[in-house]
């Protein structure tokens, strides 16, 4: 595939299997017409689940997987621009708040940074990017988990794919309603969406029971949804501090308490 505007040429090469007596392939989120193309293989598809039902039946009571949703935007925070700490910071506290221990979260690389830098992953148990995900069963016995945003490789790779595959694509739209037609929304999905799947699936390999929320709202169509919540902004270090004070209090605060635990103007409490 020939990448005009950076003049470079990307080649796929699949493996050589020749002297394999049988291929198989496992995958929790297949695309098919990607399977075959980088193997070069020819693959029969049997799904264990082969319906949307069944799959949220064995997800959310075999598996024990609740689902809450904080967002319903695509977010894409590939981009630092896109990721919103502030509103993270308060679901992340929100979360430890409402379940009664820090949340484990995924994100991406660019997001994990920003977190880093202004001590929001405080407010998290362990964290994984996007990247780290697929097949690693360390987060099989969290409990509690957050997956803020999704990642987006951008257009480029999804054009190199179709290209291996000698079709023409383009997209058309923004967020959620972006489309780029039958065969490119296959790999847009694929590496978008599914990626979200497959960070949720990162809490339910060790045992049944998770509680997930997710600020996205690129997920399956089939993926059920417990609940759905509404961070409010921290603004300022004041709310947290005020937060934590009536949280972590045995018993009823006034005003006046709590302006002697937490160095602000009553002004500031009030609002």
């Amino acid at each position: 595939v020939f990448h005009r505007n950076e003049e470079s040429m990307a080649i796929l090469t699949p493996p050589n299997l020749e002297n394999a007596q049988a291929v198989i392939g496992l995958d929790g989120t297949p695309t098919h017409k990607l399977w075959n193309l980088a193997t070069g293989e020819s693959f029969a598809h049997w799904s264990v689940l082969a319906t949307g039902q069944a799959k949220a039946k064995y997800v959310h009571e075999a598996l024990g997987l609740t689902v809450k949703q904080a967002g319903e935007k695509l977010s894409p925070y590939h981009n630092p621009q896109n990721v919103t700490t502030n509103t993270d910071a308060a679901l992340l506290y929100g979360i430890q708040v409402a379940e009664g221990e820090k949340p484990t979260l995924i994100t991406t690389k660019s997001a994990l940074s920003q977190y880093e830098d202004e001590g929001i992953v405080d407010y998290t148990d362990e964290t994984m990017n996007y990247g780290t995900v697929l097949s690693s069963n360390r987060l099989a016995e969290k409990t509690v988990g957050a997956i803020l945003g999704v990642t987006h490789p951008g257009d480029d790779i999804f054009k190199r794919w179709a290209g291996y595959i000698g079709v023409p694509i383009e997209g058309e739209g923004r967020g959620l309603d972006r489309s780029y037609g039958d065969l490119g929304d296959n790999i847009y999905h694929h590496f978008v969406h599914q990626q979200v799947l497959q960070a949720l699936l990162r809490f339910v390999r060790g045992r049944s029971g998770a509680t997930v929320y997710v600020n996205t709202g690129a997920l399956p169509d089939w993926v059920e949804i417990d609940g759905k919540v509404n961070p409010v902004k921290f603004n300022t270090e004041y709310k947290r501090q005020v937060a934590d004070s009536l949280r972590e209090s045995a018993a009823w605060q006034t005003k006046q308490e709590i302006l002697e635990e937490v160095d602000c103007s009553q002004r500031t409490l009030e609002r």
